[in-house]
């Protein structure tokens, strides 16, 4: 057994070793190649050339691994790896010669890198840096980088729509080549996204690219950006539509009674309170305000007409005095044809003797007609400011 075990042992030592010289031996043979390929002549500074002089072509894509848009900031910051190939012919090997080697790395530092900057950055220096990245080198000359990166970019807010906004920004990527020594080439779709096209509270819905050739190269990509509005509607869009409905309600309640004046200053109240929480929710003060607070102020200018209307037509219920030729023509007018169907709800005239029926008549058909001007007003408010969901494409 002690045999099996010595024997077992010094296998591994055998193996051991052996690997150990094959890994001197071909970091050797790495280190020669890398010394070859940057020795005296190599300029890291200097764009390479085809092999008719031609210039170099760089590929670039994007891959975008998550974003946040700041609607408070005004800023889109991008996470994204960017990927870069091209062919550098000054950096070619035989395999053969290099022990069949036929990939390597290097640092971006030792050999040409092309540069880049972001047109619109919300950052003080918009070039577009890496550092101590390995860049993967072929046989062939092929040179691929991989660097990853944090755009920080301007997008103008625009809150007319909130909470069921969508924000237009754009990323544009130009090249930092004054001499115009190489070409830069991008795919159809230029930034892939594998998902991450949901961020927090904001989601990617629409893609768009362009890329400009003249003066310079440019690639302008504009993503449209739609809030999840989900919770937010149900605290400023839900209810604003439940206020207005109380603000409704309180014209059907006889206007000689206190329950219908603290039913509408409950309804001020409410109003007053979801305003509130509306501005507490907006990302920002701006001078063109969200629609939907225009709508809250209008509701609250109405519930506040409701109340002052209110406590008119109780004072006018309770007079005393006869009412005058004009306001008894209305009633017979109104009270004698048809239109007196149109006249709801109709109060009850009790017998104690408190109220005039004459002006309670008339009191009466005014708020029917302010009920039917009022829940016409909401109609309109409701289609000029009460945002909507936006369809799903």
């Amino acid at each position: 057994m002690l045999t099996y075990f010595l024997l077992l042992v010094l296998q591994q030592l055998v193996l051991a070793l052996k690997c150990e010289k094959d890994v001197i031996q071909e970091l050797t043979i790495e280190k020669k190649l890398r010394d070859d390929l940057l020795k005296c002549g190599y300029a890291n500074y200097d764009p390479p050339k085809g092999p008719n002089s031609e210039k170099t072509v760089v590929t670039v894509k994007f891959i975008l691994k998550y974003f946040n848009l700041d609607s408070t900031e005004e800023v889109l910051n991008l996470y994204a790896w960017r990927l870069m190939s091209w062919n550098d012919d000054r950096l070619k090997w035989d395999p053969a010669s290099y022990g069949d080697l036929e990939e390597i790395e290097l640092k971006s530092g030792d050999i040409w890198t092309p540069t880049f900057r972001i047109i619109n950055s919300a950052d003080a220096d918009d070039i577009d840096k890496f550092y101590f990245l390995s860049c993967t080198l072929k046989h062939t000359g092929a040179v691929s980088c991989v660097p990853r990166s944090s755009h920080l970019l301007y997008c103008d807010i625009k809150l007319s729509d909130f909470p069921y906004d969508a924000q237009t920004c754009n990323f544009v990527y130009g090249v930092l080549d004054p001499n115009g020594s190489y070409n830069v080439s991008f795919p159809p779709r230029a930034m892939g996204m594998l998902g991450a096209e949901y961020g927090s509270s904001w989601f990617i819905s629409d893609y768009k690219q362009e890329v400009q050739k003249v003066p310079d190269t440019r690639l302008n990509i504009t993503l449209v950006i739609e809030r999840e509005a989900e919770s937010l509607a149900a605290i400023i869009v839900y209810p604003a539509l439940i206020v207005s409905s109380l603000s409704i309600a309180c014209l059907f309640l006889d206007a000689r009674l206190n329950e219908r004046l603290m039913f509408t200053c409950f309804s001020i109240f409410s109003n007053c309170y979801w305003l509130r929480e509306l501005v507490a929710n907006l990302p920002k003060l701006r001078e063109d305000p969200p629609r939907i607070l225009l709508y809250y102020r209008a509701s609250l200018v109405i519930t506040v007409f409701i109340l002052i209307l209110t406590l008119i037509l109780s004072v006018m219920c309770r007079k005393e005095t006869p009412p005058h030729n004009i306001v008894i023509l209305i009633n017979k007018f109104v009270y004698g044809s048809y239109v007196r169907f149109l006249v709801y709800p109709r109060w009850e005239f009790p017998d104690d003797g408190k109220f005039n029926e004459d002006w309670t008549k008339f009191a009466n058909s005014i708020n029917s007609l302010c009920i039917k001007v009022i829940v016409f007003s909401y109609i309109g408010l409701y289609v000029a400011f009460v945002p909507q969901p936006i369809p799903f494409n």
